[in-house]
This record gives C-alpha cells, sequence and structure tokens, in this order.
C-alpha cells in the first residue's frame, strides 16, 4: 500500500476497507473479504497505482516480479480542482440512516464531499455523491450504536443523520458535552 488512510472493520461482517492514498493519478479502497489470512495480501504499490501500472511499469512486468496482487474494489481518478485523497470511512451500519445502511462512506480531503459505494468482490458499484460535504474531513468514527462521525481538519466532528426536511442537509455538528471541574 502506499498511505492507507483509515481503515476500519465492518461490523456485522468483520470485513476489513482500507482508503489508500493513492499517487498522482488515483485513490483506491481495498477489501479485506477474501485475503489470503495466512500470508498477508500485496496490493501491489508502488508497482501500479490502483489497478492501473505505475509510471514505466506494466502489469504483467508488476506481477511478474511482486507476484499475485490484489485489486481494489473500488478507485477513482484525481481531476483538476477535484478529487485528489481519499479518507476511508465505515460501512454504515446505523440503521436509521436506512439510504445508507451497508455502503462504505467515505469522503475526499480535497473537495470535502461524502460518497459511497457497495463494497464487494471483485469490485464495488454503485458508487454516489451523499450530496454533503466536511470541510477537509481527515478521519470517520464509529459509535457504540453505529452512529457515523466525520472530523474535519478545520476542527469540529459532525455526526451523519438523516436529513430532517428544514433544509438543514444531512449533517449535524457534533458539539462536546460540558464537563464540571471536580470540586
Amino acid at each position: 500500500m502506499r498511505n492507507p488512510w483509515r481503515f476500519s472493520f465492518d461490523r456485522l461482517t468483520g470485513d476489513l476497507a482500507i482508503g489508500d492514498v493513492g499517487g498522482p493519478f488515483w485513490e483506491e479502497v481495498d477489501f479485506g473479504t477474501g485475503l489470503d489470512p495466512g500470508r498477508g495480501s500485496n496490493f501491489g504499490w508502488n508497482c501500479r497505482e490502483g489497478a492501473h501500472p505505475g509510471p514505466g511499469e506494466s502489469l504483467q512486468v508488476c506481477a511478474d516480479r511482486m507476484g499475485t496482487l490484489v485489486d481494489p474494489v473500488f478507485e477513482y481518478p484525481h481531476k483538476p480542482s477535484g478529487p485528489c485523497s481519499i479518507t476511508g470511512g465505515y460501512v454504515v451500519r446505523d440503521r436509521s440512516l436506512s439510504g445508507l445502511y451497508g455502503r462504505y462512506l467515505y469522503g475526499d480531503f480535497c473537495t470535502g464531499e461524502l460518497r459511497s459505494v457497495k463494497l464487494g468482490v471483485p469490485i464495488g458499484s454503485g458508487d454516489r455523491s451523499e450530496g454533503v460535504s466536511v470541510p477537509r474531513p481527515t478521519s470517520f468514527g464509529e459509535g457504540a450504536d453505529c452512529r457515523i462521525y466525520v472530523a474535519s481538519f478545520d476542527g469540529p466532528v459532525y455526526r451523519l443523520t438523516e436529513p430532517t426536511g428544514r433544509g438543514d442537509g444531512r449533517l449535524l455538528t457534533w458539539r462536546r458535552p460540558r464537563y464540571q471541574r471536580p470540586p
């Protein structure tokens, strides 16, 4: 891997999902279902970026040199003034987020956009925008109650909620509880 930026385990299945920050061209999600538990897995960096050959490489030469490589289940390209750095998230298991249940939620540090994809082997499907963004998302968290949180480099932590219909979107700012100093 090049730079695994947040990984998580699906609390229902135990599958591993890894957001891996790519080089100059591709971001990827690697998925831990069906990996060889006794030997680990090789995702191919730096011989390739995502499922694409690295500079001056061919996928066959890459495989000959590195052995069996595990393909990403999802990838997306960099674009000018667009996505450039994945922040890995969680497979949503909060039943109150019915439209996201079972989908892998992730973000991009450069655009702030939150997106989701249905992970699967050999490839994920149904990548979509969730219509909300967080300024420079750096990490995701999952509470004991399955609620999903997103941390921003700019300071706030957000909790994902269903839209209320009042035009407030899908995110609520999470405020730290006030603590009283011990006497």
